[in-house]
């Protein structure tokens, strides 16, 4: 009997799981890019979730004051607790797999947010412009991310 291990070394499988993992999580540069550098800049709100982060850190920021350091957005951060009901919510109803895939999609989502610097002046001025490029920029990432069997929260 011969037996035969893959060529990199790697267990079978593991290189699988690794590819499939970015390819659902490199489209969430794609959305963090598009709102970070293109919608927030103009003082625009996304929809959804985010959306709802991004109103909360204009809310804390702005009316109460908190102080938060120049290069982060926490509007990442308050997704991700956001989600969390969300999350509990996949785990009970939909699975391990489908929480485990849903809970590194939306870390990974966060910290793209949180890492990927606001311009201090916008890209684009105009604002149609600007929400059209920005949009486009995130639908595209959003759907990657649906089409690789992601979710992002």
């Amino acid at each position: 009997m011969i037996f035969r291990f893959p060529p990199t070394g790697k267990a079978r499988g593991e290189g699988d799981i690794l590819q499939k993992s970015h390819r659902k999580n490199q489209p969430l540069t794609k959305i963090a890019a598009g709102v970070n550098l293109f919608i927030v800049p103009i003082s625009l709100y996304s929809g959804g979730f985010l959306g709802i982060g991004m109103v909360l850190r204009t809310l804390l920021v702005d009316y109460a004051h908190i102080p938060i350091p120049a290069n982060v957005d926490i509007a990442g951060i308050l997704l991700y607790i956001i989600n969390v009901p969300l999350l509990v919510l996949a785990y009970k109803k939909l699975g391990k797999r489908f929480f485990v895939d849903t809970l590194v999609c939306v870390t990974f989502q966060t910290v793209f947010l949180t890492l990927i610097p606001i311009p201090t002046v916008p890209i684009l001025t105009d604002k149609l412009a600007a929400s059209i490029v920005g949009g486009v920029i995130a639908g595209y990432g959003c759907g990657m991310t649906l089409q690789n069997g992601g979710c992002g929260g």
